[in-house]
């Protein structure tokens, strides 16, 4: 893989976006995560995932620089990657936790709200849903994913004036559900996992609990 490191400590998984300078999302970032989501999911899962960039961003979402490249045939395989990365990661039957180590932005944000939880740092970073601005629509699992999330409120606030927000604003909007400090992020976010992992009826009440979401993902009505 050329833009991911995956660790596996103590049964849990520890996925690193690793695809400088912010881990933009485009074709090269799509294909390894769909490659190394899909492995993650084959049976024997692991206890629990946590999810995190290195560098300054989480994922900065669609890779502009790469955009004015890319053909038609390039957009319609973003657009099943990324579907597919989406819903994989959402529906996992484990504790699943982002470690939002700095700008998590469109896709980067959608990546994000596939996980369980999402831990951001006190550090200060941007999060926001800018699709809009640089006239790019949803696909149908990312969309499916906001809509689950967000309020519908805060869905039409962010998505419609490609603002981006604070940690603390990201906080109460509820795109992260809380700050810890830099240096304990991953460490927190492995002990969330594993606290959850240890609850003997996780994958089952997930799987309840994402029923809506699921069907959603299927096109069908919940």
């Amino acid at each position: 893989m050329t833009s991911l490191n995956l660790e596996r400590r103590d049964d849990q998984a520890i996925l690193r976006l690793a695809l400088p300078p912010v881990n933009a999302m485009g074709l090269t970032l799509l294909r390894d995560l769909d490659a190394v989501v899909a492995d993650l999911a084959a049976a024997p899962p692991p206890r629990g995932l946590v999810l995190t960039g290195e560098g300054r961003a989480f994922c900065a979402g669609a890779d502009l620089k790469a955009a004015p490249h890319y053909t038609a045939a390039d957009w319609a395989e973003i657009g099943v990657l990324a579907d597919r990365v989406f819903a994989t990661l959402a529906l996992l039957p484990v504790p699943t936790v982002a470690a939002i180590n700095g700008h998590a932005i469109g896709g980067g944000l959608v990546l994000a709200l596939a996980c369980d939880l999402r831990l951001g740092t006190t550090a200060p970073a941007r999060f926001g849903l800018p699709e809009v601005a640089r006239d790019i629509a949803f696909p149908k699992v990312a969309l499916a994913l906001v809509q689950e999330n967000l309020t519908a409120a805060v869905l039409r606030d962010l998505a419609l004036s490609a603002r981006l927000v604070g940690n603390a604003e990201a906080v109460q909007l509820g795109l992260i559900d809380r700050t810890v400090p830099g240096p304990e992020l991953l460490t927190r976010a492995r002990d969330l996992a594993a606290e959850r992992a240890a609850l003997r009826g996780y994958a089952t009440v997930k799987a309840q609990v994402l029923q809506g979401l699921r069907a959603r993902i299927r096109g069908k009505t919940p």
